[in-house]
This record gives structure tokens, sequence and C-alpha cells, in this order.
């Protein structure tokens, strides 16, 4: 590499600095390493005297492998409801009816 060129920061970090990045624990950096995620699988480390280091690289690779892009157009709040059952309105007509027949009485 020539001496004008940058250099990409590729820091060897520990658990706690990758967790610190991520906004997460030591431990669960240690699950990711381990059991892997479903979307991106394990996080690559390297094991250098018997003590475990995460290129800054591989951890900023397995970040965007979790990244979900935001739908083009939510739709409108009303769109968005489920459509009520019919079951559901039966009863709610039912319930209604009962009310309506029996307020005033007793």
């Amino acid at each position: 590499m020539r001496s004008g060129e940058s250099q990409p920061d590729d820091r060897l970090l520990t658990d706690e600095e990758s967790a610190a990045i991520c906004g997460q624990s030591a431990r669960t950096i240690r699950r990711w390493r381990t059991i892997g995620t479903r979307e991106s699988g394990t996080l690559p480390y390297c094991r250098i005297n018997g003590r475990v280091r995460i290129r800054k690289s591989d951890l900023e690779a397995f970040i965007e492998g979790h990244r979900v892009e935001p739908a083009a157009e939510v739709p409108p709040a009303d769109l968005r409801r489920r459509p009520q059952s019919p079951l559901r309105s039966d009863l709610q007509q039912f319930s209604d009816a009962f009310l309506a027949n029996h307020r005033g009485s007793g």
C-alpha cells in the first residue's frame, strides 16, 4: 500500500468492543460467534494465543446481513386493519340487541 492511500479500519476487536459497536451485550456477541443467526449465520472470528478477536470488517458485514429495507409505501391506517370477521360482527349485533332489550328492566 502506498503511503498516501487510506487504509480501511480493520482492527481486531474483543467481544466487549464488538458489543459496544452493536449496542449488544458481550454474551450476545459470543452467541453470534458460536450459534449464529438465521439471517447471517455465524460471526467470523480469529483465535490468537487463545484470545478471541473479531475483525471490524467482519462485524460490519455481519451487521449489514441483518439490514432490512423499509417498504416503499406504507398503506393508510384503514387498509392495514384486518376486516372484521362475520362471527365477531354477529356477536356484536347480538350483544347490542341484548343490551337494548334489557336496559331499563330490573
